[in-house]
C-alpha cells in the first residue's frame, strides 16, 4: 500500500555495500534477541536504528534463510563505535551496520511497536 517506502526499501540502484559503516559480532542467541536488544539499547542511548529490509523481514514474520546476522542502518560512524564498543564479542551474531543515505527512521517501528512484537521466535 505504500510504492513510495516499497521503492525506497528496495532501491536497487544503489551500491548498498558502499555504505558499510562496518561489522562486529554480538553474543546473542539469534537474530531476534540481538535486533531487540540493539534496539532497546539504541532507544534509551537516543540513537537512530532501523533494520534493513532482510532483517525487519525476518523480525517481522519469524522466518529467515539466516538467523546468525543482523543488518542495520545507523545515522553515523560515532553511533556504530558506541554500539560496537559496548556490543562486541569473540562470537555470536554478526551485526552489519550501514550508514542511511535516505530517511530509514521516519517510518521504522517505534519502541511502542517493538514491545509488542513476540522477536523471541
Amino acid at each position: 500500500s505504500n510504492i513510495s517506502g516499497l521503492l525506497d526499501t528496495i532501491a536497487w540502484e544503489r551500491p548498498f555495500e558502499d555504505q558499510k559503516i562496518g561489522s562486529f559480532n554480538y553474543e546473542a542467541m539469534n537474530s531476534h534477541e540481538a535486533a531487540e536488544t540493539l534496539t532497546r539499547t539504541a532507544n534509551e542511548w537516543a540513537i537512530p536504528i532501523s533494520f534493513t529490509a532482510f532483517t525487519a523481514g525476518t523480525l517481522y514474520t519469524g522466518y529467515s534463510v539466516k538467523y546468525n546476522s543482523v543488518y542495520c542502518y545507523l545515522n553515523d560512524k560515532k553511533s556504530f563505535n558506541r554500539i560496537k564498543e559496548n556490543f562486541q564479542s569473540k562470537d555470536g551474531i554478526e551485526v552489519c551496520c550501514y550508514l542511511k543515505d535516505r530517511d530509514v527512521f521516519t517510518e521504522s517501528i517505534t519502541k511502542k511497536e517493538t514491545k509488542e512484537l513476540d522477536v523471541t521466535n
